[in-house]
């Protein structure tokens, strides 16, 4: 399945006025497009910046701005291309990965970057008392699972090792041919060890490592400020390697609600929002198409059903949920957005992106499935309407109206002015286009009035 985002792109006139006595105020529009500052819309406030604790689509948008993995993606063809590390090995059984870092990379106090802060990362995120909630996704590495669960107490059996500084060799339990797109996720990003134990123990989840002031991060951004429910900033890395390519000075990341941001991107307050009211869709499709832009990112909405509860247990309700549900008409009426409709966990845009000629198996989707021509059993049963027995699944990207098993709308807007395009590193242009796995790039159009 995939999710899209609806890019609205405005700017310059129709500017919100602000009096300010006999003068008249800048918009952050206006204030970002003379600084070279993005102004971003985020739609909630993030739980946190400690990568080994959050879920959230909306902290991974910020993460990107202030680290940066093993590997990073092209912002166009999600081909994998080098981070910290410059260039990998890998053995012909496919088992064993050996990264070699770039010497020039540096923490946002200036300290060199090596494999230890890697290995201390892993050690972290895999610590049974850390519980963090991601663990898994190094499960594929040699021993990782078993460390992680307590079976096996000691790290040093993990296949995880660094021969030199700047060399960091991975051992796998069996192939895995994806291995070099997960290190571009967060929880395979590198920490520094001095801060955090600054502020604590390796595994303490309440931390002040991750406030400003406190905050060391190896992104292309540093952490200049957060202001809880009103905003976090991040400023451009000097020690950044790829610095240079770093066009924008700032990033302002401010979580509003949806319908106010909306009013706040017409205000010319923001130049991306987080998505789309679905009511305005159909509104800047008629009278601003050039504002919408939509761009499909790989992401899976479902609800996980507890099976032992009252008349869920019978599997007949359960297959008559899942003939009852009319994705085409969800997706086409209520979403309005362009979804795509799925009956698997794979969906096909991504089958291509594995580019080793054999599709990865397809995991079906029972409850969300739906045939028109197929009778639905008859079952006699009364559930609580308001379903808060069932508990449903919030993952990345969380559970909304527009976030179902398709394209999402989301919006934003893009200042001309301001210079976005690829001399900008991958994880920066992510980081500006709040992407965290696009199948196509951002728009930036050229300035309309912004009246609604």
């Amino acid at each position: 399945m995939t999710r899209t985002r609806i890019f609205l792109c405005s700017f310059a006139s129709g500017l919100a006025l602000f009096l300010s006595g006999c003068g008249r105020s800048q918009t952050n529009v206006e204030q970002g497009n003379a600084e070279q500052e993005l102004y971003i819309g985020l739609g909630t406030e993030p739980e946190g910046l400690d990568p080994h604790i959050v879920t959230g689509v909306t902290e991974h948008y910020v993460l990107l701005a202030l680290f940066e993995g093993l590997t990073t993606v092209h912002p166009e063809t999600l081909a994998i291309e080098p981070g910290v590390a410059l260039s990998w090995d890998i053995s012909e059984d496919g088992l064993r990965y050996t990264f070699h870092l770039d010497p020039r990379a540096r923490w946002s106090n200036g300290d060199p970057l090596t494999a230890e802060d890697f290995l201390f990362a892993y050690e972290r995120i895999l610590t049974p008392t850390m519980g963090a909630p991601y663990a898994y996704m190094l499960y594929c590495i040699r021993g990782a699972e078993a460390f992680n669960k307590g079976e096996q107490p000691d790290f040093a059996e993990v296949g995880l090792s660094s021969p030199d500084p700047q060399t960091l060799v991975i051992e796998l339990e069996a192939p895995t041919p994806y291995l070099l797109s997960l290190p571009t996720h967060y929880t395979w990003f590198p920490l520094h060890k001095a801060t955090v134990l600054a502020h604590g123990d390796m595994t303490d989840r309440i931390s002040k490592w991750t406030k400003p002031g406190n905050f060391v991060g190896n992104g292309p951004f540093a952490l200049q400020d957060w202001r809880l429910n009103h905003s976090i900033e991040v400023v451009k890395n000097p020690y950044y390697n790829a610095a240079d390519a770093v066009r924008l000075n700032a990033i302002h990341f401010l979580p509003i609600d949806l319908d106010t941001e909306e009013r706040a991107f017409r205000a010319n307050q923001l130049h991306l929002t987080s998505t789309v009211p679905i009511p305005r869709i159909d509104w800047y499709r008629a009278n601003q198409p050039e504002r919408l832009h939509f761009d499909t990112y790989l992401g899976v909405y479902y609800y996980l059903i507890n099976t032992e509860h009252g008349a869920l247990k019978d599997a007949r309700v359960r297959k008559a949920l899942a003939y009852s549900i009319d994705r085409e008409s969800l997706t086409e009426y209520v979403l309005k957005a362009g979804a795509k409709t799925c009956l698997s966990l794979h969906p096909a845009e991504h089958r291509r992106l594995h580019g080793r000629g054999q599709a990865p198996p397809t995991i079906p989707i029972s409850l969300a499935a739906y045939w028109p021509k197929r009778a639905i059993p008859t079952v006699r049963a009364s559930l609580n309407s308001s379903f808060s027995s069932i508990p449903a699944n919030r993952t990345a990207p969380s559970p909304s109206p527009s976030n179902r098993c398709g394209k999402k709308s989301w919006a934003s807007t893009s200042a001309s002015t301001i210079k976005s395009g690829k001399s900008i590193s991958p994880h920066v242009r992510h980081a500006i286009s709040i992407s965290s796995a696009p199948l196509g790039s951002a728009i930036t159009s050229t300035p309309t009035p912004s009246s609604a």
